[in-house]
């Protein structure tokens, strides 16, 4: 057992790039974000998926040692948008930038594979310190094992992951990074055309989804949002109730034009609500707390004939440290 499992200061964040039992050697990693710490990536997520047992802090030669040789025919890459991308890392990982027109990669997906496992991480936390370590953030995994595996699930995150590579600067097979990052993703799919396609049981059934910009004729737009309410749809009909909690709004225009969008896949002939879960700006001498969200947010509902109603979200844990909140959640 290594030093890492000993300890008991990691949050579950992290802890979800662990191997589980029996996940066999590593094969690769690829993670997605918009901002970036490498050395949180190299020390921390990295780490942990390679099992490596030195201390970077500690002994930083035996890790510069351990993680040179775990690395040994190990991929490992993380897809930045463009504007973060620059930042010193190990060469014996990828940096890959993204460049979205008019948008940002703020995806948060991660792919680990080991002989025997492949894991989906989908989070709203950046690969950074904060991200992983003292905002509030939400996190899920999808698990795939070849006896059971949610092979639709994997199949739409290498063909997204696949799609982002197409938005590097210059992007073409022959630029290394671009080049090492497709084989592994093709290693991937190569690797689970061996395993058994089926979804463990559960209350909560998962479903991928997500956003896309138009990339020419290879690439059409596609919207989260829609293709949510289109699997609400399969399964039951159209909701007629929407919990939203987000630290982040648009802010430019006397209408939400998202609420808008959503207020228009909501039910029909019924009554409707949006619940808005927002932080607050603190502000001690004021006896409410100020919203830190759009007026917009309350005035496009009605014109849609829906009710609704806002909740402050939390920014201290139960010992009363702070902690920003930064997870999205519909």
């Amino acid at each position: 057992m290594s030093k890492r499992r000993k300890s008991g200061a990691t949050g579950a964040m992290l802890d979800l790039w662990r191997p589980p039992q029996q996940a066999g050697d590593p094969i690769g990693c690829v993670a997605t974000t918009f901002t970036f710490a490498p050395g949180l990536f190299e020390e921390q997520c990295l780490a942990r998926f390679l099992e490596i047992e030195s201390e970077p802090h500690r002994e930083d030669l035996a890790f510069l040692l351990e993680r040179e040789s775990r690395l040994s025919g190990v991929y490992a890459g993380v897809l930045v948008d463009h504007t973060q991308a620059g930042v010193e890392h190990s060469l014996r990982w990828d940096v890959v930038p993204v460049r979205i027109v008019g948008g940002k990669q703020h995806a948060k997906l991660s792919l680990l594979a080991w002989t025997t496992h492949v894991r989906l991480i989908v989070t709203s936390a950046n690969l950074t310190d904060p991200g992983y370590r003292s905002n509030y953030e939400v996190a899920s995994t999808i698990d795939l094992t070849p006896q059971e595996a949610d092979l639709e699930a994997l199949e739409e995150s290498l063909d997204f992951l696949g799609s982002l590579l197409a938005f590097v600067p210059g992007a073409s097979a022959s630029l290394p990074a671009v080049q090492r990052s497709g084989e592994f993703l093709e290693r991937v799919r190569k690797q689970r055309r061996r395993w058994t396609s089926g979804r463990r049981r559960s209350a909560v059934r998962q479903h991928l989804v997500f956003t896309m910009p138009e990339n020419g004729r290879r690439v059409p737009a596609r919207s989260s949002l829609n293709e949510a309410v289109r699997l609400c749809r399969k399964r039951g009909g159209s909701p007629d109730e929407a919990w939203i909690a987000s630290p982040f709004f648009d802010s430019d225009s006397e209408t939400s034009a998202a609420t808008a969008a959503l207020c228009k896949l909501l039910a029909r002939g019924t009554d409707r609500h949006l619940c808005f879960c927002v932080p607050a700006i603190r502000d001690e001498t004021a006896a409410v707390p100020r919203l830190a969200a759009p007026r917009a947010l309350v005035d496009t509902p009605p014109r849609y004939s829906a009710s609704v109603s806002v909740e402050l979200l939390p920014d201290h844990d139960g010992d009363r440290n702070l902690r920003p909140w930064h997870a999205k959640m519909l």
